[in-house]
């Protein structure tokens, strides 16, 4: 790995400073063998549309689960982590995917604030309905009707945002065990001998 980054007691393995805590063999070899699961894992979540089935590998919508798994030294317990960094998402989806719970807090949608709408403003004018929701459109506003109806469209729409908003920070959905990381080394744990042979011969 390229980047040299210390958080807390975990250490990169280009960070020569884990030889502090074991030889330069033990070190190669957890590394070697980090590596290969975070390959596993990050390549058991394909990008596909919706979600997956409860037991299997999460998805990919954006890439934003893939880049966050990472290894690295544990200097408090000398061995390698492998596992998704912590996200400032306060949603917990990494962790939930792995062995499910409920979501702890859902992204909100950006506030709107009240707004009267005038001749020549670019406003809804309209709803018309799209996959059975009714969806607002948006067109330059020509006459004084127009205006009083936008305006009167908006006040609907910020209320319905506020609601949706509500809802969103009260519900907390149960979401089935998608695991990733556990499957992903249990599929490495036959091949981890061979990457301390030279530590193994040493001993």
């Amino acid at each position: 790995m390229a980047k040299k980054v210390r958080k807390g007691n975990f250490r990169y393995f280009d960070d020569p400073t884990i030889y502090r805590y074991i030889d330069k063999a033990t070190a190669d070899g957890l590394g070697k063998w980090g590596a290969y699961v975070r390959r596993t894992a990050r390549q058991s979540i394909k990008e596909r549309p919706g979600p997956s089935k409860p037991g299997s590998p999460p998805h990919s919508h954006v890439g934003t689960l893939k880049k966050l798994i990472e290894f690295a030294f544990d200097t408090t317990t000398k061995t390698v982590v492998v596992g998704p960094e912590i996200s400032t998402n306060p949603s917990g989806a990494p962790n939930i995917l792995e062995f499910s719970g409920r979501i702890r807090k859902r992204n909100k949608k950006p506030v709107l604030k009240q707004k009267t709408f005038e001749i020549g403003d670019n406003g809804p004018i309209r709803f018309a309905i799209k996959d059975g929701k009714a969806v607002p459109v948006f067109a330059k506003i020509k006459t004084e009707p127009q205006a009083r109806r936008a305006t009167l469209n908006f006040a609907h729409m910020v209320q319905e945002r506020e609601q949706e908003n509500k809802r969103l920070e009260t519900s907390k959905p149960f979401v089935a065990a998608r695991p990733y990381m556990g499957p992903a080394m249990i599929k490495n744990i036959k091949s981890a001998p061979k990457h301390f042979k030279s530590v193994l011969k040493g001993k």
